[in-house]
């Protein structure tokens, strides 16, 4: 009897834990669940945070047509937090934003490009201006008909030049130029003042010579009549 028993007592024993290990088992597959979820939503909000955080920097950029070099830095910071993105994050930004991006991108690189352009003339300006100096400086301190060849060489090497070459040539320089052309100018009427009055000292001169010679005709005559 007691035998009997005791193997009862087992296997209820055994039953119950059996019953035990079993909802063990249930409340292990349901935690593992939950757990599974919440590690899928909080990559979902990962990977959500992580395409919004791009969508923004790609939003904050002005439009192409107010682009400007100031604006590379920030074009070039959207490609590099959108470069890091995985595959399924690529995939939260929407297709128009990746294109205002390669479109920004597009943009910047025209302006580069314009802008290398700009430096590449802008040195050839300079140039060409320091050369226009250059024949500016060769005219004497001291300017006399002498340096009339001079001038014009200057004058015409600033005139060949394009505006914006003109802008890079001293105003120093410029002032010499102008100040020597009037000198040359001033020397011009000078001459010609001079030459009118030696002109005019001939002219006086043979009017005296010419009224003495008729004088002396007259005189000469007169004795002859006489």
């Amino acid at each position: 009897m007691v035998v009997r028993m005791d193997r009862r007592l087992i296997i209820m024993i055994l039953c119950a834990a059996l019953v035990l290990t079993m909802t063990a088992c249930g409340e292990s597959k349901e935690e593992k669940a939950e757990e599974a979820k919440a590690k899928r939503e909080e990559i979902r909000q990962e990977n959500e945070a992580a395409a919004n955080a791009v969508i923004s920097s790609i939003e904050s950029l002005p439009e192409e047509e107010d682009l400007t070099l100031k604006d590379e830095p920030a074009v070039d910071g959207a490609r590099t937090i959108y470069e890091e993105l995985t595959d399924d994050q690529k995939l939260l930004v929407s297709s128009d934003k990746v294109a205002k991006l390669e479109a920004a991108e597009r943009v910047i690189s025209e302006l580069n490009y314009a802008e290398e352009e700009r430096q590449r003339n802008m040195k050839e300006d300079k140039k060409a201006a320091a050369k226009a100096e250059e024949a500016i400086d060769g005219i004497p301190d001291k300017v006399t008909m002498d340096a009339e060849a001079a001038v014009e060489m200057a004058r015409a090497s600033y005139n060949q030049l394009t505006d914006d070459q003109k802008s890079y040539v001293k105003k120093s320089a410029l002032d010499k130029l102008e100040a020597a052309e009037k000198e040359i100018e001033r020397l011009y009427e000078e001459e010609e003042k001079k030459a009118e009055e030696e002109e005019k000292k001939a002219e006086e001169k043979a009017r005296k010579k010419a009224e003495k010679k008729a004088k002396k005709d007259k005189k000469k005559k007169d004795s002859d009549d006489d």
